[in-house]
């Protein structure tokens, strides 16, 4: 079997490719970073209010942003939710599904009686009693503690 050589042009060393009409090079979009965040600020419209309110709260419902993608009548997939999520957490912006997961400090936590992991309650334990005692008594003031 006799193999016949092919001659392969090489393209010259140090010279970039031409672009074509049909527009194979892909042309470099800037999108501006929002400060604190390392991710692009989703392009939707709209967005910016949303964020500046979720920087004034620390979170953003995620029905906020689906209203948001609905009023522009853009689909909000995957891709679309994680770069959200992206630059939301980039930004210190919690995401919640729903406000039943906001909780605010001055909420009462229910169930403060919490079973330890013998089984028993928390207030059975010396050391919580001691710091549950200690928490009535008053301060010394700055007289008092020179005396």
């Amino acid at each position: 079997m006799k193999m016949s050589s092919m001659t392969v042009a090489s393209k010259p060393a140090g010279r970039k490719p031409r672009a074509t009409k049909g527009g194979s090079r892909r042309a470099h979009v800037s999108v501006p970073l929002t400060p604190g965040s390392s991710y692009p600020m989703p392009t939707i419209a709209g967005f910016e209010d949303l964020f500046d309110r979720g920087r004034e709260v620390g979170y953003v419902l995620m029905q906020d942003i689906e209203d948001l993608y609905e009023e522009e009548n853009e689909v909000l997939d995957t891709g679309k939710l994680a770069i959200v999520r992206q630059f939301l957490e980039s930004s210190n912006i919690d995401l919640f599904d729903s406000e039943l997961e906001i909780l605010r400090p001055d909420d009462e936590v229910e169930g403060t009686e919490r079973a330890d992991a013998d089984g028993g309650s928390i207030q059975a334990d010396p050391v919580w009693q001691y710091l549950k005692d200690i928490h009535d008594i008053p301060l010394l003031t700055a007289a008092q503690e020179v005396d």
